[in-house]
């Protein structure tokens, strides 16, 4: 067997006053100060607003839209790579939270008078007003009394 650590070759730790010293950052300067991310500049480019003269009518776009119609039409004359630049810009700028978003739950559709009555109902099985402890500890009472224990409003179950 020949390992390069047993005969002293190979990587060695540096010295010890080059180590990483406890409590310290390992990037004590920091980012220098008018340094900017290549995701600031493209941001910055892409929204930039230019305006061109399509059929003798001035037409300001930002240049991202620009270069999605470009690409379009090139897709639409049939260029191979046209799609696929296409469906990556598609993938691009639509964040991957945005397909995974909740359900929203509309309730039924009631008329004005149908509302009032649910009200009523719903008030008369609710004899405290909401928000004083006699609500509070009416609306905790649990099964084992007998008594509704329905803190639904509404008719929303």
């Amino acid at each position: 067997m020949n390992t390069k650590s047993s005969e002293g070759g190979g990587r060695k730790p540096p010295p010890t006053a080059n180590r990483y010293q406890p409590g310290r950052s390992g990037n004590p300067r920091g980012r220098p100060r008018g340094a900017v991310s290549t995701k600031l500049i493209t941001k910055k480019v892409a929204l930039k607003r230019l305006t061109q003269t399509i059929n003798a009518k001035h037409k300001s776009l930002m240049l991202l839209e620009w270069v999605i119609l470009a690409v379009r039409s090139m897709q639409m004359e049939g260029h191979a790579g046209a799609a696929r630049i296409v469906e990556d810009l598609k993938t691009f700028m639509i964040p991957a939270e945005a397909e995974s978003l909740g359900v929203l739950l509309v309730p039924e559709v009631l008329t004005p008078e149908e509302w009032s009555a649910q009200i009523v109902r719903h008030n008369a099985d609710h004899p405290f007003e909401p928000g004083t402890e006699e609500y509070e500890r009416w609306n905790r009472r649990g099964p084992e009394t007998g008594q509704k224990n329905d803190s639904t409003f509404a008719g929303c179950t």
